[in-house]
C-alpha cells in the first residue's frame, strides 16, 4: 500500500463502516456497504467478480464503491481486491488485543489481562457485520467473531474473578448464564461469584488429569487441592509417567492457588513443559479442556463442572489420585 494513503478504520464489529480521521465515509447505499462487507470477509484477496456480482448483480455499485475508496480497491484478473493497512481492520485488532490479554492472564497477570480484554471488548458496537449477518456469504465469519468476541469476554471475567470482583460482576454474569445457557463457563463463574461449590460429593465431578500416553490406555488421576503434586518419570512422583523416557525425573509441578489451578516448570525439565503448544515459562493457570504436553505423553486438564458431562472419562482407566 502507498506511503501516500490515508489511514483508513474498517469496521465491522457492528455495523460495517469505514471512518477516516473522526469522519464516517459515505459509501453510498446498502448496494455498496453490501459489497464492502464481501470484500473485508475476504480482505487482502482477490474476490471473483462473479461471487461479487451473485451477491450485488449490480456493475454499476461496484464502480460507486471504487470510487468512494479511491486507492483501497482494485481489479484485478477478474476479480476485485481491497487492501488494508495493518490493523485497519477493527476485526484484526480486536483479536490482537484478545490475544494479548490471554497471554497475561496465563502468566498470571490478571491486571493487565483485564485491561487488555476490556480494551478489546469495547471495540463491538453490535452484532458482527450487522446488517448482512445472515447472509451465506457473511455467516462463518459472523459465528467465528461472535465465538472469539465470547470467548473473551468469559477470559475477561476469570480475569476480574482473580482480582476479586465478584460484586462487580455478579448482576452482568446472572444476565450472561439467562442469554447463553450453553456456555458452561458463564455458569461456573456464576457459581463462583456466589460461592456455591460445583456439586463435590459427585465423584466423578472431581478436579483431575486424563492422562493420554501414547498408544498405552488413557487414565484419569484425581487432583488434591490440599497438596502440591509433582509430574515426572520418578516413581515416587505424584502423577508418574515412567514409560516415557523424554520426561524429567521432576518435570513439572501442579498447585492449587486460591480458585485456580498453576501448572509451572522452573526450569525442572529437560525438554520443557508446553500447555496448548506454548511453553511454560512462569506459572500458568489452568483452564478446562488445557492440553499439557510432557515429552511424548499429553496430559488434558479438567475442572470439576465439565468433567462428569466427558464421555471420555467414563471408558479411561481410574487410578489414584
Amino acid at each position: 500500500m502507498s506511503a501516500a494513503l490515508p489511514t483508513l478504520r474498517f469496521q465491522v464489529l457492528g455495523p460495517v463502516a469505514c471512518v477516516s480521521g473522526q469522519v464516517r465515509l459515505d459509501l453510498g447505499d446498502a448496494r455498496q456497504r453490501t459489497l464492502l462487507a464481501v470484500l473485508l470477509v475476504h480482505a487482502d484477496r482477490i474476490v471473483p467478480d462473479a461471487e461479487l456480482m451473485a451477491v450485488v448483480p449490480d456493475a454499476g455499485a461496484l464502480e460507486r464503491l471504487r470510487a468512494a475508496l479511491p486507492g483501497r480497491l482494485h481489479a484485478v484478473h477478474g476479480g476485485h481486491k481491497l487492501t488494508l493497512g495493518p490493523r485497519e481492520l477493527d476485526a484484526t485488532a480486536f483479536g490482537e488485543r484478545v490475544k494479548h490479554g490471554r497471554r497475561a492472564l496465563s502468566a498470571g497477570e490478571p491486571m493487565i489481562a483485564a485491561e487488555f480484554l476490556r480494551a478489546a471488548l469495547a471495540m463491538w458496537r453490535g452484532p458482527a457485520y450487522a446488517e448482512v449477518a445472515h447472509e451465506p456469504f457473511a455467516r462463518d465469519e459472523v459465528r467465528r467473531l461472535e465465538e472469539l468476541r465470547l470467548g473473551a469476554l468469559e477470559a475477561r471475567i476469570e480475569a476480574d474473578l482473580l482480582l476479586g470482583r465478584h460484586q462487580a460482576i455478579e448482576a452482568e454474569l446472572d444476565a450472561l448464564v439467562v442469554e447463553h445457557p450453553a456456555r458452561r463457563r458463564f455458569a461456573r463463574q456464576a457459581r463462583a461469584v456466589k460461592g456455591i461449590p460445583s456439586d463435590p460429593q459427585a465423584p466423578r465431578e472431581r478436579t483431575c488429569l486424563i492422562v493420554r500416553p501414547g498408544h498405552r490406555l488413557q487414565r484419569i488421576v484425581n487432583l488434591d487441592a490440599a497438596r502440591r503434586l509433582t509430574l515426572g518419570r520418578d516413581a515416587g512422583a505424584d502423577v508418574p509417567i515412567a514409560w516415557d523416557a523424554r520426561v524429567s525425573r521432576l518435570h513439572a509441578l501442579l498447585a492449587r492457588v486460591g480458585d485456580r489451578w498453576l501448572l509451572s516448570d522452573d526450569g525442572l525439565s529437560r525438554n520443557g513443559t508446553f500447555c496448548n503448544d506454548e511453553r511454560v515459562t512462569t506459572p500458568r493457570p489452568l483452564r478446562d479442556g488445557d492440553v499439557i504436553q510432557l515429552g511424548d505423553t499429553t496430559l488434558v486438564f479438567r475442572d470439576a463442572a465439565s468433567a462428569a458431562d466427558d464421555g471420555t472419562l467414563h471408558t479411561a482407566l481410574p487410578v489414584a489420585g
